[in-house]
């Protein structure tokens, strides 16, 4: 874990109702039925949502871990975080915790996908999503860690849980040839930079997929070999078909303010069968989204590195 100071970046988004009707508007272009509407957070521990705690509300921030350069050429396996020791780094008591990120693969000795899920000290609802074997397309499962590490890079909204508005979103039936509709968190992102252009906005929040289907990925194993290219990560991967229902929690930043960040990760899972990184739907006539974000206040970096790999790193 890095002792260094987080950098801080003071965020100031536009009110909810503003970032309402720019999503409404925007996402007309991507879907034939579309609600946007500001509202009273739910209790988000309920289904299908099923969060370690109630709300997003409370000093909100995104907070951005190490990066893609921790994993590639060859994985940085000295790179393991503690939510625990970010929690004291960031303060103001933000214990509350969603998001996606590399697991902790010390505990489940082996690399997998994170789905971040925490109130701290006492509600673990993280999942991982890990390969069941070293051979390319084996079988994967669905782990519940104990732990609250986690490894290599963490793209997280944390919160002290508190009751707040939040910005509602229903978008179905996926329409037009724009291929950027198919990613629902990179499109909110996309649609926030075009309408407010000199003002980065960040979301985190969860998002149920009611209906139609989903590509996912899960990384292997770390391999023994150096990967140094594109093309070895794309072989490297796991990539599946999965339908719903599945429950993800995400960030999405519009515009990175000069601080090496992941814009946009999503992670999710159907309890006791799938789960991973989220890519896009790939049923635009059936897809069903719901969607619970709030604003975030500010955005923390901690242990930059670059979001793009040098392959000619030593190893």
């Amino acid at each position: 874990m890095s002792t260094v100071a987080p950098e801080r970046h003071k965020l100031d988004p536009p009110p909810l109702d503003e970032l309402a009707n720019a999503l409404s508007d925007g996402l007309a272009r991507f879907f034939a039925d579309v609600l946007v509407e500001v509202v009273d957070c739910p209790d988000l521990t309920a289904a299908p949502f099923g969060c370690a705690f109630s709300a997003l509300g409370g000093d909100p921030c995104i907070i951005d871990v190490g990066g893609v350069d921790n994993l590639f050429p060859c994985a940085r396996r000295g790179k393991y975080f503690d939510l625990s020791a970010i929690e004291q780094q960031i303060g103001a008591g933000r214990s509350c915790f969603i998001g996606a990120g590399a697991g902790p693969f010390q505990e489940v000795q082996h690399n997998c996908e994170w789905i971040c899920n925490v109130r701290l000290p006492e509600a673990n609802e993280s999942r991982c999503a890990v390969m069941e074997g070293t051979d390319k397309g084996s079988g994967y499962t669905i782990e519940r860690p104990k732990t609250t590490c986690f490894g290599i890079l963490g793209n997280l909204y944390a919160c002290k849980g508190e009751p707040c508005k939040v910005l509602h979103i229903k978008a179905g039936r996926r329409t037009g040839k724009d291929p950027s509709g198919k990613d629902l968190p990179q499109c909110l992102a996309s649609i926030l930079a075009s309408s407010f252009p000199s003002r980065p906005v960040s979301l985190g929040g969860v998002m149920a997929m009611h209906a139609g289907k989903a590509r996912l990925h899960i990384m292997s194993d770390f391999t023994d070999d150096p990967i140094r290219s594109n093309d070895a990560i794309e072989n490297w991967l796991n990539y599946f078909e999965v339908p719903a229902p599945m429950t993800f929690m995400f960030v999405s930043t519009s515009i990175d303010p000069g601080m090496d960040l992941r814009t946009v990760h999503t992670h999710g899972w159907h309890e006791g069968k799938y789960g991973g990184h989220y890519h896009n739907d790939t049923t635009p006539d059936e897809v069903s989204y719901e969607v619970y974000v709030n604003v975030a206040e500010c955005i923390y970096r901690i242990d930059r590195v670059s979001q793009t790999p040098d392959f000619n790193r030593p190893c």
